[in-house]
């Protein structure tokens, strides 16, 4: 149990560290260059699984039964990334292009992710929380570092994302798989390992859509925003966003967490028990959040306005409360194999919650944006639970009771 406690717990902090970087962000950079960020970040992560060509999936499928074919596409990836990192790197000294420097924090991500990933499968649980909390440090350091130097403006977004770049590649360095590329030739390890696993490569790319209507669901309302209002609004919502996005610490675990359990036993997973004790979790630190951003954080030191801020922040977080037991569900529906139902939902859910978007944001601003998004994630927790067995599939009537509790509590407030 502790050991998938602590992956759960790495697995937050890694996918979770833009919701702790963007609060933090709330108190030192102007709405405006807030919002110019977020575009930024949310345009690499969608970059990201293209350049990589989604090999963090196969790693987490194929080390264990091929572990040399593994570790070749790993450093092959790594040869392309840092080629793209180096590349785009000179080419921004020369060309201070936006674009440019986004693909530079893609490359960077990508890198992270990789070989994040391969420590994950392949080495003890608290090498992967090491290498999170790592990335963690060295990125707060490199802030500090630049918000107390006086020659570099903080506010600037390009300053920012040199230091996430910054702290990617401190913790990839020391874990790279790149020996098979200075060992041996690109084409042979191309002809060997990869032209001669070509389901492989086919399992990887075909996850690819699911991924990128995922990012698509939770990041396109950001240039809808922009499209139609301004980058200062867009910072407003972003912090907002973030704000509630701080239970993704949550969701994020439990994707790991719920998914590793329910392949261990799936009879016990699948008992009421089991459910209720999730719900009474997550319900639990649902309110805690709730509870700390309505009492306990310091809006008094930001440039935001609280009331705006929270009318935001609560429906996006009960959005996000439904999105956890979408983990519990989607679980199931991965145990049974339904995959193709799976992706076909997702890609649903992110073209609804778009939709919605550009529908509500001309005429409501940014809190249309915030009800897209909790529509979204309902239907995403609905649609997966339907195609559950039934005596699996009611035990979500907790949940949504609890939910339209507290929406009505919100539409008083």
């Amino acid at each position: 149990m502790s050991r998938y406690i602590t992956f759960a717990i790495a697995a937050g902090l890694n996918r979770g560290s833009v919701f702790l970087l963007i609060p933090i962000l709330g108190f030192l950079v102007a709405s405006s260059n807030l919002g110019k960020l977020s575009i930024f970040i949310i345009s690499s992560q969608i970059l990201v699984p293209l350049i990589t060509c989604n090999v963090s999936s196969l790693i987490s499928r194929e080390v264990y039964e091929k572990y040399k074919t593994t570790v070749a596409f790993v450093s092959v990836i790594n040869f392309i990334l840092i080629s793209i990192l180096l590349f785009s790197l000179s080419l921004f000294i020369l060309i201070r292009e936006d674009f440019i420097l986004i693909a530079s924090l893609a490359a960077a991500e990508g890198i992270f992710l990789i070989n994040s990933t391969y420590i994950r499968f392949t080495k003890v649980p608290n090498a992967y929380l090491a290498c999170t909390l790592g990335k963690f440090l060295i990125l707060f350091i490199a802030l500090g570092f630049a918000s107390f130097v006086e020659a570099i403006d903080i506010d600037n977004v390009h300053v920012i994302i040199f230091c996430i770049i910054v702290s990617n590649l401190c913790l990839s360095l020391y874990s790279i798989r790149f020996s098979y590329v200075l060992k041996n030739r690109i084409s042979f390890i191309i002809r060997k390992y990869i032209l001669s696993n070509k389901a492989l490569v086919f399992f990887a790319l075909a996850l690819i859509p699911h991924i990128l209507a995922q990012l698509a669901a939770s990041g396109v309302d950001r240039y809808i925003i922009r499209y139609y209002l301004n980058n200062e609004i867009l910072g407003v919502y972003v912090f907002s966003y973030s704000l509630a996005a701080l239970f993704m610490l949550v969701n994020s675990s439990l994707a790991l967490g719920l998914s590793q359990s329910c392949v261990k036993n799936f009879s016990a997973f699948t008992e009421k028990s089991f459910f209720l004790k999730l719900f009474i979790i997550v319900t639990f630190l649902w309110l805690c959040l709730v509870f700390f951003l309505h009492f306990v954080f310091p809006f008094e030191f930001t440039q935001y306005n609280k009331t705006e801020v929270l009318s935001n922040v609560r429906w996006v977080l009960l959005g996000l409360y439904n999105l956890s037991f979408y983990y519990y569900y989607s679980s199931v529906l991965f145990y049974t194999r339904d995959v193709k139902y799976l992706s076909l939902a997702t890609i649903v859910v992110a073209i609804i919650n778009i939709g919605l978007a550009a529908l509500l944001v001309p005429y409501a601003g940014i809190i249309g944006a915030s009800i897209a998004t909790y529509i979204a994630y309902n239907l995403y927790f609905v649609i997966v639970a339907l195609r559950c067995p039934k005596h699996i599939r009611k035990y979500a009537v907790y949940p949504i009771v609890f939910s339209f509790i507290a929406l009505g509590v919100i539409c008083l407030l």
